[in-house]
């Protein structure tokens, strides 16, 4: 069905453009309108043939529930049943303990007058005076400690004090973006998605950089996917054809961004090549040993052809290690040769995504930036800090480039925090997807 809706839009942009080039009577719109017409009604088949799958889908469902629900109103019963006579054998039980409990207060008012009979008889014998009740004790109408109507006031203000002010203080304390809305209320820049902790994951992940690759339908690949689509509509897809990722500080996840949303993009149908320009500590090749020697340094020195230095490793998806290590990594990037081979590399992909390096460590993503269409800067959840992120967007901005967004890395799954929802929803769903395809 996607396959004819493509074919659709190809057919009208193709006879609206004959429309406009030969006028409404020529025989090839009459071609392409008969084409449209064809086309359409194939859709309409593929389209009724796919509800009723999913109506007689619907009703199998629908069946089964109700016989489930059946068998379990059947157990309710017989254990209402069941329930029912444990009551009657209590209640019996019941009345036999209160038939013992007067029984004893009799005897216990017995026992006392034979007590006191007995302690009459004593001193009798003894010839003692005999020890007369004068009066009996009353019991006070209301204690007098504690003071509840003081001291619980009280205890209920002071435990709040002591539970809630360390809590404020550390809160006031931690300055680190946890959350999507403190990157657009404190950092003023657009979400493009949020990347869930490793931790956080049902599924075993190897390498976290390779997840689209190795693992495709896990909660993390979803939110990538999320990353793709915001990506798509932020910006007219020509003005985005040259993308930096870069982060404020190492380890804060750019190679993982790159590569799983480079795979992505890919997977949409999209040629995509990914280039390793972190002459620092580049991490391409050590992912991908079958790449060719050399690399992006080789080509921007003259010592080949960047065509042989790339690697394809699935289908639309090419990557371009960083090649031996230069001395002067910032002036190599800002070079006009740099500009020239970017130029190529967006005339032969329709994306290429670049791993840079932390952008407040050293200066090559900021030089690299003003060579690109945009710029995705990666933010790791409680390690940077308020300042770090502003300090960053502040530094790219002031040297022109285009920040298209923020991606959220490292979010953690907490009890009624972000996340925690769509991350019990997603393996429920992906689940009972499982169960139905079965």
């Amino acid at each position: 069905l996607r396959a004819l809706l493509n074919t659709q839009i190809n057919l009208v942009t193709r006879l609206d453009e004959l429309a406009r080039k030969f006028g409404p009577d020529h025989r090839s719109i009459q071609t392409v309108q008969t084409q449209l017409n064809s086309v359409k009604n194939q859709i309409d088949d593929r389209e009724r043939t796919l509800t009723e799958r999913a109506v007689s889908l619907m009703i199998r469902n629908q069946e089964s529930t109700d016989a489930s629900i059946t068998a379990q109103l059947q157990q309710v019963e017989v254990s209402s049943q069941e329930a029912s006579a444990k009551v009657r054998d209590l209640q019996s039980s019941i009345d036999v303990i209160e038939r013992a409990v007067a029984e004893e207060a009799k005897l216990e008012t017995r026992v006392d007058r034979i007590d006191n009979r007995l302690l009459e008889l004593r001193l009798l014998e003894q010839g003692e005076e005999q020890v007369v009740l004068r009066a009996k004790a009353i019991p006070p109408r209301e204690i007098s400690h504690p003071q509840w109507k003081f001291m619980l006031p009280l205890g209920v203000i002071l435990g709040l004090g002591v539970g809630l002010g360390p809590a404020f203080l550390l809160e006031f304390i931690d300055t680190s973006i946890k959350s999507p809305s403190e990157v657009a209320r404190r950092v003023d820049l657009p979400l493009l998605g949020m990347i869930p902790h490793l931790e956080d994951l049902e599924e075993e992940i190897a390498d976290l950089r390779l997840a689209f690759m190795t693992n495709p339908d896990t909660l993390i690949c979803e939110a990538f996917r999320q990353i793709r689509t915001c990506l798509l509509f932020s910006g007219p897809a020509s003005q985005q054809r040259s993308l930096l990722i870069t982060s404020p500080l190492p380890e804060d996840g750019r190679t993982t961004v790159t590569l799983n949303l480079a795979a992505a993009i890919a997977r949409h149908g999209r040629k995509v090549l990914v280039v390793d320009a972190n002459f620092r500590q580049p991490a391409i090749r050590q992912l991908f040993p079958s790449c060719p020697e050399g690399g992006l340094s080789s080509a921007l020195v003259g010592q080949g052809n960047w065509r042989d230095l790339v690697h394809q490793v699935e289908p639309n998806l090419t990557v371009m290690p960083s090649g031996p290590l230069p001395p002067n990594p910032a002036e190599l990037l800002g070079s006009e040769e740099m500009r020239k081979l970017l130029a190529e590399m967006v005339e032969q992909y329709d994306q290429v995504l670049i791993d840079g390096t932390p952008c407040l460590v050293v200066t090559d993503s900021s030089v690299l930036s003003t060579l690109v269409d945009g710029v995705i800067l990666t933010v790791r959840a409680g390690a940077n800090t308020y300042g770090i992120v502003q300090r960053s967007r502040d530094m790219l901005l002031r040297v022109g480039s285009h920040i298209v967004g923020v991606t959220l890395n490292g979010v953690r799954v907490t009890a009624g925090g972000y996340l925690r929802k769509n991350y019990e929803t997603f393996y429920e769903y992906r689940d009972q997807s499982r169960l139905l395809t079965q």
